[in-house]
């Protein structure tokens, strides 16, 4: 049995789409989404160790790691035609998942990806760490939500994400977080020959539109939406204009 809690949804033929949410969040930060497409395709949202309903692993938790992870699913569930659709460092594992798992993917969705997590990330987030390792989540608290919520009101979604944030296992976010420091798009996306779609949010703060740009740019024949009413999460926070741009992007190509 594959590793990663995980929901499945939709047409039980066809075209999955395989849902990675970002640091902090877990599968339910796609809800509004699955809704949107599960008439048109199928739609498999998991956990990422040590998110959600994933127990979290007992070491950093790599790229390479979660990627596996991933095809674990795809194995369990007999996926054998896979879009991965990422957000923010789940962007970052959706790329390298296509690029190592080539034979099941057909097209790469991401939402704020960055070209790279670097050493120059690892004292920011180190320094997250040693805050939750004091006091916990709450620690992080309304500090890293604001930041991931720039320009966008303080309503029911950014509470509900809060709550969400609050529940998240310190080590869990630990082995994430510090498991991403160190991966690289450069050369997984200079190898790719398949359709993708960068969306970034306008007031992303964090991974801001140029960066989201520069993975457009490396990513061969991509297409590169801006979407004004976002910030980090736009497939959080404006799941609808989220879900439009995904669905068009994949009937343009007959996915």
């Amino acid at each position: 049995m594959a590793a990663l809690k995980y929901d499945v949804a939709g047409r039980p033929d066809g075209t999955a789409l395989l849902l990675v949410h970002a640091l902090g969040a877990d599968r339910t930060m796609w809800d509004r989404c699955l809704s949107l497409w599960s008439d048109r395709w199928r739609i498999v949202a998991c956990d990422l160790r040590g998110a959600g309903e994933t127990a979290p692993p007992d070491r950093h938790w790599t790229p390479r790691d979660h990627a596996a992870d991933l095809e674990e699913v795809c194995r369990e569930l007999g996926l054998d035609a896979v879009v991965p659709v990422g957000c923010a460092i789940g962007a970052v594992v959706a790329a390298l998942y296509a690029s190592w798992y080539p034979q099941h993917v057909r097209a790469l969705v991401m939402s704020e990806p960055t070209l790279q997590i670097g050493e120059a990330s690892r004292a920011r987030i180190s320094e997250r760490v040693a805050l939750i390792r004091r006091d916990g989540m709450k620690a992080l608290v309304p500090a890293a939500i604001d930041l991931a919520f720039a320009e966008r009101p303080q309503d029911e979604r950014y509470h509900e994400y809060t709550r969400r944030f609050l529940r998240n296992d310190p080590w869990g976010y630990e082995t994430m977080a510090m498991g991403m420091v160190g991966a690289d798009l450069t050369d997984a996306l200079a190898a790719m020959d398949l359709p993708g779609l960068v969306v970034v949010g306008r007031s992303d703060r964090l991974f801001p539109p140029e960066r989201a740009h520069e993975v457009h740019q490396r990513l061969k024949g991509s297409r590169y939406v801006v979407l004004e009413d976002a910030a980090h999460f736009p497939p959080y926070q404006t799941p609808e204009a989220f879900a439009r741009e995904v669905a068009d992007f994949l009937e343009t190509h007959g996915l």
